[in-house]
């Protein structure tokens, strides 16, 4: 949305000149920063003198800067407090489990079974996706790596029975979208290797 339109939105709600004001400082937050006023970047003390009258308008606006600059209702900017999201590899490297190295060799197993495959922390587990997360290492217990297959969060698909060939029986089903498959440790992991791969495949086509 424009400014005029923003602005248009705010006038024909008949909230005053003076939340119409702050509005605009809201939108140059969002779009053009380095066009704020003089003294208009502390939009959270300025927005402490607006009319008790404007009730609901000015509450939802404090809401509006509260999401468009990132600062919290006492000022802070809430960005420094965020820390940079962890790269997968950043994850595994802090990571204190005993079997680090398979879940290293694991995620290498995953990237390269194809090449739409992209890694994320998420769950506070490594993830992997295509259009979708379809993978999750599950790190609890500690005592053997499981990896849960699935099919994104909110997808409501399922996947037919017996539509992933498992001769190798690696699956165990959980749901009719998800099944899991467990890694004792390095060695089974090599063993399991290459039936992973062609499982997720597979998979990734109910994606």
């Amino acid at each position: 949305m424009g400014s005029a339109g923003f602005l248009g939105s705010c006038g024909q709600a008949a909230i005053g000149a003076q939340v119409r004001r702050f509005a605009l400082l809201g939108w140059l937050l969002m779009s053009e920063p380095s066009r704020i006023p003089p003294g208009g970047a502390d939009v959270f003390a300025m927005m402490a003198r607006v009319p008790s009258q404007f009730g609901q308008a000015a509450a939802a606006l404090r809401r509006l800067l509260v999401l468009v600059s990132g600062r919290s209702e006492e000022g802070e900017m809430a960005g420094r407090s965020r820390k940079p999201a962890a790269t997968v590899q950043s994850f595994i490297a802090a990571l204190d489990h005993p079997l680090k190295q398979e879940i290293a060799a694991l995620r290498q197993i995953l990237l390269e079974a194809d090449p739409e495959i992209a890694e994320e922390v998420k769950w506070n587990a490594p993830s992997f996706r295509t259009s979708e997360h379809f993978a999750t290492m599950r790190l609890r217990p500690t005592d053997s790596l499981q990896l849960i297959l699935h099919l994104g969060a909110r997808s409501g698909r399922t996947i037919p029975e017996g539509a992933i060939a498992d001769p190798h029986q690696l699956l165990r089903w959980l749901a009719p979208d998800r099944a899991s498959v467990s890694f004792a440790g390095r060695e089974d992991l090599e063993r399991k290797s290459g039936p992973l791969v062609a499982i997720v495949r597979e998979w990734i086509k109910y994606l």
